[in-house]
């Protein structure tokens, strides 16, 4: 045995080293010397499995990735009773990225919903994952997996939350700072426009990431050119290093000017500007999230019907994000005492007040608009039957003869934010979605009972009768915590629905270039200044 844990320790050091070619012959020394012990040894062989997914990433090599990754699923059961839940989900999600990652690129697979199912697999994996991670302990590598995932899904507005996540827990770490540097430049392309603070941005993220000795040196490479590319445009757009600090300092100070409730949604990543992606300036507050450009024109007599669909959304969603921070009773709170009513102490543990609906009523919002956008796709692609329902969460069903001639038209399209709405709306599929529960919580609210217990409290209430009423019960301080998820969700889909649209009437400009098409532009003058 000590003979196998020194070629494993040489292996682990070889993938270390970006060597995985001699990291794969120490592993098959390793699978020998299991074998002459002849005992079978579940933690060593899952250890074996690991290196084999890890190797498979490195080699590009879909067979020894699928060996690691069919040893862990075969074995889940046992091994669960052996190593964190946490561990067995992220190795298993990787293997399924790599494979996801290979086969899109021998296949030279269309990016739709249908290519995706692995990747969608491997995202699951890494929310079990995350699920299952002991408080406190949330692993930097983790996050960045999970990002890159909902990245390569076209869900860029929670991949760059799961970017600064991974560097909240170590600001030094390289792949995080590049992997965004690489999010902020998609960002660019779907905005069709640039500020000063977003390459300055882009070219911090690569150079924090070229200094870490522990880049790979193809990566490494890659982050020298854009550092390159991005400085000459500064340098043409009359920027340099000095005035470029004075700007940062005067952002910097604009923060500081933001009063409790805007600190607490950039904190909290809840703000409705492509701006407020990545910087905190005064400018955010705007909430200026639109499908029309900032610069340059798209086309299309559905953008100004779905930018009026588009305001409701927001309205909407603004009104559920200040009930939530009002729910948390701020220093800023509502002066509510007038309208509070009087409760006898036969509540048993409830948690009960107008504070309490502003929390119940901030969810129960987020799912409204989520349907509004499913009805917002249905305006611009024509996916559903007149007069169906559409719910956001089940609108993208393959079963049923609608189902299936909706499914074919949902994948002829060529959208990446459609794809990434799609991979958003598996999260919360009431069946197999790893937030599926949410929809519960809503159904409990809509037609049984959604009980919030104080933090501390197990009873239901005397008055709630299980085996008459569907009820869900839940400590307040779990419901705050999805409410949180949920509006920073619902935020997500916003965006990205925003994009589809933009993306649909840039088609639609280059379809009729030489036709009297109608186009819509937002003025320039904000453009270079930020």
């Amino acid at each position: 045995m000590d003979l196998f844990r020194k070629l494993i320790e040489e292996a682990d050091s070889l993938v270390d080293d970006s060597k995985p070619d001699r990291a794969l012959e120490f592993v098959r020394e390793a699978q020998l010397e299991l074998k002459k012990i002849g005992a079978s040894v579940l933690m060593h062989e899952a250890t074996v499995a690991r290196l084999l997914i890890d190797i498979g990433e490195q080699l590009w090599d879909s067979e020894v990735t699928q060996e690691g990754l069919t040893f862990l699923e075969d074995n889940l059961v046992a091994l669960g009773k052996m190593i964190q839940l946490a561990s067995l989900e992220y190795n298993i999600g990787n293997a399924k990225k790599t494979l996801y990652s290979i086969s899109r690129l021998k296949n030279k697979q269309i990016f739709t919903p249908e290519s995706i199912s692995l990747l969608l697999e491997a995202k699951d994996h890494y929310w079990r994952a995350l699920k299952a991670n002991v408080p406190m302990q949330l692993s930097r590598q983790l996050c960045v997996n999970l990002a890159n995932v909902l990245d390569s899904s076209g869900r860029l507005v929670e991949a760059l939350f799961w970017y600064d996540q991974a560097l909240s827990i170590d600001p030094t770490f390289c792949m995080a700072h590049h992997n965004r540097a690489i999010a902020l430049q998609f960002l660019n392309r779907l905005s069709g426009s640039f500020s000063i603070s977003l390459i300055e941005e882009i070219r911090k993220s690569f150079t924090l990431a070229k200094t870490d000795p522990d880049l790979f040196p193809h990566l490494a490479d890659q982050a020298q050119k854009q550092i390159e590319l991005l400085q000459l445009r500064l340098q043409e757009l009359g920027w340099d290093d000095e005035r470029i600090a004075e700007d940062k300092k005067q952002h910097e100070a604009e923060y500081e000017q933001h009063d409790e409730y805007w600190k607490f949604c950039l904190a909290n990543h809840l703000a409705l500007s492509e701006h407020g992606l990545y910087c905190k300036c005064v400018g955010v507050r705007r909430d200026d999230l639109s499908i029309v450009k900032q610069s340059g024109s798209i086309a299309g007599d559905f953008v100004p019907r779905l930018e009026l669909l588009l305001n409701r959304i927001k309205s909407e969603f603004c009104y559920a994000r200040v009930l939530y921070y009002q729910s948390l009773k701020p220093e800023t709170k509502w002066h509510t005492d007038t309208y509070q009513s009087t409760f006898t102490e036969l509540y048993e543990g409830e948690a009960i007040g107008i504070e309490e609906e502003f929390l119940r009523n901030s969810f129960r919002l987020c799912f409204g608009i989520l349907d509004k956008i499913a009805q917002g796709l249905n305006e611009l692609f024509s996916f559903a039957e007149p007069e169906e329902k559409l719910y956001f969460e089940s609108f993208w069903r393959k079963n049923g003869k609608q189902g299936t001639k909706r499914w074919e038209l949902i994948n002829s399209q060529n959208n990446t934010s459609l794809v990434a709405l799609f991979s958003l709306a598996t999260d919360l599929n009431a069946n197999k979605g790893e937030w599926g529960f949410f929809k519960e919580y809503r159904n409990r609210m809509e037609h049984g009972l959604l009980v919030l217990l104080k933090d501390g409290s197990e009873n239901l209430p005397a008055y709630i009768s299980p085996e008459r009423i569907q009820c869900t019960a839940v400590s307040i301080g779990e419901f705050k915590k999805h409410t949180m998820q949920m509006l920073q969700f619902t935020r997500s889909a916003i965006f990205s629905f925003a994009f589809c649209v933009r993306i649909e009437g840039q088609k639609k400009l280059s379809e009729n270039k030489k036709e009297n098409a109608t186009k819509l532009q937002l003025g320039k003058k904000a453009i270079g200044k930020v």
